[in-house]
């Protein structure tokens, strides 16, 4: 057995276990990202197309809008948060 095996799996239940804001962003885009580049393939397969590659490309994109929407929501959320950081870091310069 590797060692580096078990060191992977902590790391990816830590990232999928995350639950602050800037966690759940993180997961959303990158998500997103991934639905993006699939949908990406499948609209490049474009002129093989058969029956289901309409319903497994309309999946995808729905997919990927619906991680942007909440990364969207989630960077709104983040933003509060951000600055208040910045305030007290320039406060601290002072």
């Amino acid at each position: 057995m590797l060692k580096i095996g078990p060191k992977i799996q902590k790391s990816i239940y830590r990232y999928e276990m995350k639950n602050t804001i800037s966690g759940r962003y993180e997961r959303y885009i990158n998500r997103a990202y991934l639905f993006g580049i699939g949908t990406g393939v499948q609209m490049a397969r474009f002129s093989n197309w058969g029956f289901q590659d309409i319903g497994i490309t309309s999946i995808l994109a729905t997919l990927s809008l619906k991680n942007f929407k909440e990364a969207f929501k989630m960077q709104r959320a983040l933003k509060p948060i951000k600055q208040r950081a910045l305030s007290i870091k320039k406060a601290a310069l002072k």
